[in-house]
């Protein structure tokens, strides 16, 4: 679809997002395919027609589901016969103590008591044993049946693995070897060995503020880290489908990688100040320009001010002449 196609379909953006998380439709069954020149209204359109066939579909299955599932309990439920059916017990009277008016009993009553007669089941009773298994392919037809997955499940692994020796070879860096280059950094021009690394761990509880609709208030939720689960693959799902599994790229996305560490004193701020007779201030300068020129791989001179530059050179020679 064109850019801002959707900004005033909020109800198809509603579907679109429902189908892509909740129900995992892939977005190539519901874009728009169609050759020769189109309106964006008939483009909009078209995927409003897929949107709502991908629904009837759904809701279809679903009635489905439920006539199989009371099947399955009506045929799991056990029959009851007449003598298992509660009968209400009446108080005995005698035939003398009855008055004029009060009929007879039915001659019937007794025989409700009685097993009932051989013959059909009642209404309602378990349905008829299913229709016997069609016979079995032969053994060849089986084993050819199972070689054209494997083939095929080979040849989609042989071309994803060169696809990945394609994105290997393409251009980028690899996130993963910093902490090793700023180790190496450190080791050769921080001193004080005063620099340390530092874990970050998330918190295990978050809180969500959503709205249900868009009338409703917002409201907060606790997630637990099940729910931070179930978000985090929804997440994911969502740039799956948008993506098309990573065959189209991602405008306007930006990836943040976070990494931190902690510049350690041996003594107090004061210690270190008045006894040390040290400024702190330019050995955190030091570590900071040292995670600096790692991290965006130029030289020194070029990420410190002009002004300030003979003054980081007087504190730190050896990082502006490595």
């Amino acid at each position: 679809l064109p850019e801002d196609s959707l900004t005033k379909e909020i109800r198809l953006t509603q579907d679109l997002l429902e189908l892509f998380i909740k129900y995992q439709i892939p977005s190539d069954l519901l874009s728009y395919d169609g050759e020769g020149p189109c309106s964006a209204a008939g483009k909009v359109k078209v995927v409003k027609d897929y949107v709502a066939a991908m629904y009837e579909m759904i809701n279809e299955k679903k009635k489905t589901e439920i006539q199989e599932a009371k099947q399955t309990r009506a045929y799991n439920q056990p029959v009851m016969t007449m003598q298992e059916f509660p009968v209400q017990q009446q108080p005995r009277r005698d035939f003398m103590s009855a008055p004029p008016s009060s009929p007879c009993p039915p001659p019937c009553a007794s025989a409700m008591m009685s097993p009932p007669p051989p013959g059909p089941p009642p209404a309602g009773g378990a349905p008829p044993p299913p229709p016997a298994a069609a016979p079995a392919a032969p053994p060849q037809q089986q084993q050819q049946q199972q070689q054209q997955p494997q083939e095929q499940a080979q040849e989609q692994q042989q071309q994803y693995g060169s696809e990945e020796a394609g994105a290997e070879e393409a251009e980028g860096e690899d996130y993963t070897l910093v902490p090793a280059k700023l180790d190496r950094k450190f080791e050769l021009l921080d001193e004080d060995a005063a620099v340390r690394p530092t874990i970050i761990k998330p918190a295990t509880s978050w809180n969500k503020t959503f709205q249900k609709s868009l009338l409703s208030d917002p409201e907060k939720k606790h997630l637990g880290k099940e729910d931070l689960k179930k978000e985090r693959d929804a997440a994911f799902d969502l740039l799956d489908a948008l993506s098309k599994s990573g065959s189209l790229a991602v405008d306007h996305a930006s990836l943040h990688v976070v990494m931190a560490a902690t510049h350690c004193f041996d003594k107090t701020l004061l210690d270190t100040v008045v006894k040390d007779n040290v400024n702190p201030i330019e050995k955190v300068e030091r570590s900071a320009l040292i995670l600096a020129t790692t991290i965006h791989n130029l030289p020194a001179e070029q990420l410190v001010r002009p002004g300030h530059l003979e003054a980081a050179k007087a504190a730190s020679p050896a990082l502006f002449s490595a």
